[in-house]
């Protein structure tokens, strides 16, 4: 069992490595060559060359070519990561064994909740850590342990811009996620699922949520990835790629 799930959650974790890393491959290449002839196949519809899921396809095949080593070795630290945490079932069942004690001695109580709230900033730091390693391995072609080493780099270079960008991708998923499910499960109401409706509305607004956060978290990695590349434009190119109204923004 407890194989299985290390299994399941290394699985789970490399489908959204190479998620993360399509993207992102996908939008730096728009990015950084959707102005070069020689290069920019693939990148938009007017490009030489293009047709429908090209950009994608060329960035699984240079994904599958060159990172997947990378996306694997990111698998397995955040598997290992949620594995601990889920395996918080073991101190569960020790902190009921151990209730009197903890009763009666603060410092137990304080120990078993030490170690939940660490496992779960560790889970979380690591994820956050392992997002923007994954932009890194896409947008610079490095190893995941460089890519990791850049992201600190750039975070300290940048707290307050790295900042507003998870803001701005939480409360986009935020909205969309409450709007659109919301508005799906109002506008059934009103196309003749009235006797039904509580049922449906249920059922509406989870598909709903799931399907949108799937698409914000899209989006998500469309931001980080842009806001990765404008930096980088900024600093090693003086911002050559940057279209006029970015610069003027």
């Amino acid at each position: 069992l407890v194989f299985n799930l290390f299994v399941f959650l290394f699985s789970y974790y490399m489908h959204v490595g190479m998620c993360i890393s399509i993207t992102a491959m996908c939008v730096s290449h728009w990015y950084f060559y959707r102005d070069d002839p020689d290069r920019n196949a693939g990148t938009g519809i007017n490009s030489d060359g293009w047709f429908f899921g090209r950009p994608v396809l060329l960035a699984f095949l240079r994904i599958c070519r060159h990172h997947v080593g990378s996306i694997v070795f990111g698998s397995c630290i955040l598997a290992v990561a949620t594995f601990l945490r889920h395996l918080g079932i073991i101190f569960e069942y020790i902190s009921q064994k151990t209730k009197d004690l903890q009763e009666t001695n603060p410092l137990v109580r304080m120990i078993f909740c030490l170690c939940r709230c660490s496992l779960w900033c560790l889970e979380k730091v690591l994820q956050f850590i392992t997002e923007y390693a994954y932009v890194y391995v896409a947008v610079t072609g490095k190893p995941f342990c460089s890519a990791a080493r850049s992201s600190f780099v750039f975070f300290a270079k940048y707290p307050v811009q790295t900042a507003l960008d998870k803001m701005a991708s939480t409360a986009l998923g935020c909205l969309l996620c409450i709007t659109v499910a919301t508005g799906l499960a109002v506008a059934a109401y009103f196309c003749g699922l009235k006797d039904a409706w509580p049922v449906c509305a249920v059922v509406i607004l989870g598909l709903a949520y799931v399907t949108t956060r799937l698409a914000a978290g899209i989006y998500d990695v469309c931001i980080t990835t842009l806001f990765v590349c404008v930096m980088r434009d900024c600093e090693h190119y003086g911002g050559r790629y940057m279209s006029k109204s970015l610069k003027s923004a």
